[in-house]
């Protein structure tokens, strides 16, 4: 009952105007990237633990 209700509720609701723009966010084919491909570096545990120990650092620096 309740999804008829909302059905009905976005049917009587004015649409949206669209804008058109003469370039796309996505390529027609969708094998071709449209961003270049960015490099990943995994991190240890450790490595993650050090970092977050230096942000809290940070972070507590500015509260003194």
């Amino acid at each position: 009952m309740l999804l008829y209700l909302l059905l009905l509720q976005a049917e009587r609701s004015p649409s949206y105007p669209r804008v058109h723009v003469d370039f796309a966010l996505t390529s027609p084919d969708p094998f071709i990237s449209n961003t270049p491909v960015m490099s990943w570096k995994d991190i240890t545990a450790e490595e993650e633990i050090r970092y977050a120990v230096i942000q809290i650092m940070k972070i507590s620096s500015l509260f003194l």
